[in-house]
């Protein structure tokens, strides 16, 4: 899970309406990271979950920025705990500190650090909302390399999807009313079958894809 950066954050999202039926839970604050809504639903009780947060650091950086990384983190903590004491879910961290430069050392090291926070025949859920847009492709390099080899079922890859708009101070805000956990998960799994499709001609390659579509 990407570490954001942005100060303020407020929360957008509710737990679905099954899961606060089920277990009483109309109070229920409001979410802010969309993996934390999300897995609600899919947490039994008394589960082990481990969190891999990842940091990005720069010698630029200022204490500000930091600080921030800091913040959310714990605001991340305090969601998926106060998820977890209704399912007494048990909750572990590590974190991932990875520098903000671009390059290939920097990608592969990314990559050999995000696939040791990885544990055999595991259902992993991956939150890409946050972070470097490199983030996305070097976490879906680790969740193909753990169902390869470390007999893990990738269950979900969410994504957040929010629309800003103006406040009364002219400030762009995320319309709470519109936020939403998108599940985007297929696209993953797109991304295995191009890579793995066996055909004789194009037409009956792109004649596979769009029955997986449909499906």
């Amino acid at each position: 899970m990407p570490v954001p950066m942005q100060p303020e954050l407020k929360a957008l999202y509710n737990l679905s309406e099954e899961i606060i039926k089920e277990k009483n839970l109309d109070d229920f604050p409001k979410i802010y990271f969309p993996i934390n809504a999300y897995i609600a639903d899919y947490l039994c009780n008394e589960d082990e979950v481990k969190v891999c947060f990842i940091e990005l650091t720069d010698e630029k950086m200022n204490g500000e920025l930091e600080s921030r990384c800091k913040k959310n983190e714990q605001l991340f903590k305090d969601e998926i705990e106060n998820i977890g004491k209704v399912f007494d879910a048990k909750i572990e961290y590590t974190t991932v500190q990875t520098n903000f430069t671009e390059s290939a050392d920097i990608f592969g090291n990314r990559f050999e650090e995000l696939y040791k926070c990885l544990e055999k025949n595991c259902e992993i859920y991956a939150d890409i909302t946050f972070g470097a847009k490199t983030n996305t492709l070097i976490i879906n390099n680790v969740l193909n390399f753990a169902e390869l080899f470390y007999d893990c079922n990738v269950e979900a890859i969410v994504y957040g999807k929010t629309i800003f708009t103006l406040n009364d101070e002219g400030k762009s805000v995320p319309n709470q009313e519109v936020s939403k956990v998108c599940d985007v998960t297929s696209l993953y799994y797109l991304t295995k079958l191009t890579s793995q499709i066996k055909a004789s001609s194009p037409e009956e390659a792109i004649a596979k894809v769009k029955k997986y579509l449909k499906i």
